[in-house]
């Protein structure tokens, strides 16, 4: 066989200097946005009545639903995950390119205040859960715009990852210390399992602070305490100012405390999570990005994925966690006394995912073919700031539904399955059409075109050191509306996508190994037979491929046995 380390290791070299990007990065950050879309519609139309009144009755196909809808829903770091590794990349090759650590940090610092003000806004007044979303279902508050912002999502995690990641970098890249890169990924592990281990000491802390924050409600019986009968009555909680009613003290308060415990991404534990992104960073930006680092990876990534699902077993056996809260609270992680075994289950899933990817596709060498099929995927993640604040777009078909007689679509939570997935399926296609649209304007307006003007006024330009040892400015001067960073035709078509095959992998044994973890997460049965089916063709009819098709096609038959199975008891009605 074909030796590729000299040819491959030449490759990453080449890759890391230009404009070049990872096609899995890209990817992964898309279908965070698609997943994200994928959960949010049917939580807002979809009618789960059922859960609480018939569950024991309900037919399979509905568990199932539910299932997947609380898997997806915990998953919410998943999209901090991925930020945190191509936030690293681009710090790594700034530092290589030559830029100075003060400027990188500066960046860092700014950049990612300017993000969290953008994530205030986006979350207290222009986003689908601000006020002009609640305004587009009917709902008047203007308490909104001063509460709302204190909520601790994914963009606000992301804001505050983005700045402690900066320093953390910026301190460990003095004196060249970039180059070490096993160092500084230890380091990160270390920092990670410090996150962790605080996680409960934080939480205690800002319950000592402000008396059962973030969930306690205020002490007036009513759910609207300023007279409005719209009200919210989440806003009733004690992570949320009331206009009125909280002093400037308690705006402060609440500002510090919710990137340490507020709902429902905490820096504590989540920050862990970005420093775990931080590592898969640093290893692709290596010289020569370690075989064993991807193969002990996935390991620990299954060991850990067991672990916590034991732990979380073990903590329903002895009833520290009842099965109602649990429901109520996957993707309010303080809310859950099974926290960390948690946690540790969809965090360690969530790796393991990224790791067989990047494994599936850039160590396969097969970059350019995986982008070319994945572009609908890839233009969620382009704009998706832009595309997680005007979520509310899926009002357009609800509203045509609403047109036929005796369905209520604008209603929150009425919709059967049947019209849960046809507002699903329009809101993709919409999005699709507008995107498509929008990128031949290079997204001029979008979230990210505003930030990125914002950032060429008040961030410090792109200098290099010359030759002479004299920074110069690298930028370039464009017309009033450009911007590098939305250039569709130059980032998202015409991009030398970076191939990291220095290795000679093997796909039948790959193919073997995906299918057995296929067992596990039925998904990656269809990953596992169209690997070995490729294989075969490449390599030819050997034992790993022969068994990994016959392990994924019996695994599919299983399942598609048992559910038809459980479908003829429990019913097939959505």
């Amino acid at each position: 066989m074909i030796k590729m380390e000299e040819k491959g290791q030449n490759l990453a070299k080449m890759s890391l200097k230009g404009p070049n990007r990872f096609v899995t990065i890209d990817f992964l950050r898309g279908i965070s946005i698609w997943m994200m879309i994928v959960l949010h519609i049917p939580m807002a139309v979809y009618d789960m009545s059922w859960v609480y009144t018939s569950m024991e009755e309900a037919p399979i196909i509905l568990i199932l639903m539910l299932v997947v809808i609380l898997y997806l829903g915990s998953w919410c770091g998943f999209f901090l995950m991925i930020s945190s590794i191509g936030n690293m990349i681009s710090m790594r090759n700034s530092l290589k390119k030559g830029k100075s650590v003060k400027n990188l940090v500066s960046k860092q610092v700014l950049g990612g205040f300017l993000l969290l003000i953008s994530a205030w806004i986006i979350e207290s007044t222009t986003g689908y859960t601000g006020y002009l979303g609640h305004l587009l279902e009917g709902y008047n508050n203007i308490n909104i715009i001063f509460a709302r912002g204190f909520q601790l999502e994914t963009i606000h995690a992301i804001a505050w990852a983005i700045i402690i990641n900066g320093i953390v970098q910026g301190i460990l890249s003095k004196n060249g210390g970039f180059n070490k890169p096993k160092r500084n990924m230890i380091i990160y592990g270390i920092l990670a399992l410090i996150i962790i281990l605080l996680t409960p000491i934080m939480w205690n802390l800002a319950d000592k602070i402000i008396p059962g924050y973030p969930y306690a409600f205020y002490d007036w019986s009513s759910c609207n305490p300023v007279g409005y009968p719209e009200y919210p009555c989440y806003l009733d909680r004690m992570q949320y100012p009331v206009l009125g009613y909280s002093t400037l003290v308690d705006y402060i308060l609440r500002f510090i405390l919710s990137p340490i415990a507020g709902h429902p991404e905490p820096m504590f534990p989540f920050l862990a999570v970005s420093f775990i992104g931080s590592i898969v960073g640093i290893w692709l930006t290596s010289e020569k990005p370690s075989k064993k680092f991807l193969k002990n990876g996935i390991i620990i990534s299954v060991l850990l994925e067991i672990a916590g699902l034991i732990g979380l077993v073990f903590m329903f056996v002895r009833g520290s966690q009842d099965f109602d809260s649990f429901i109520d609270g996957t993707w309010n992680i303080h809310a859950l006394n099974a926290w960390l075994p948690y946690f540790v289950l969809f965090t360690a899933n969530q790796l393991l995912s990224i790791l067989l990817i990047i494994s599936l596709v850039e160590f396969r060498g097969i970059s350019k073919t995986f982008a070319e099929k994945t572009k609908h995927f890839r233009r969620f993640g382009f704009v998706a700031l832009t595309i997680y604040n005007y979520q509310y777009i899926s009002l357009i078909p609800r509203y045509l539904l609403s047109l036929y007689p005796n369905i209520d679509g604008v209603t929150p939570n009425k919709l059967n399955g049947i019209l849960t997935i046809v507002v699903l399926i329009s809101t993709f296609v919409l999005w699709e059409v507008i995107l498509r649209l929008w990128e031949k304007i290079d997204y001029v307006g979008s979230f990210e075109w505003f930030i990125a003007k914002v950032s060429n006024l008040i961030l410090p330009k792109n200098k290099i050191k010359n030759e002479s040892g004299s920074e110069q400015d690298q930028s370039k001067k464009k017309k009033w509306w450009e911007t590098s960073r939305l250039n569709a035709k130059k980032q998202f078509y015409d991009v030398d996508w970076i191939e990291l095959k220095i290795y000679d992998l093997n796909d039948s044994k790959l193919a073997l190994n995906i299918s057995l973890l296929g067992l596990m997460v039925f998904p990656f049965l269809f990953v596992g037979l169209k690997l070995a089916k490729t294989s075969r063709e490449n390599e030819g009819k050997n034992n790993y491929n022969t068994s990994a098709k016959s392990i994924s096609m019996v695994g599919i038959l299983l399942f598609v046995i048992v559910f038809i199975a459980l479908s003829l008891l429990t019913g097939f009605a959505l």
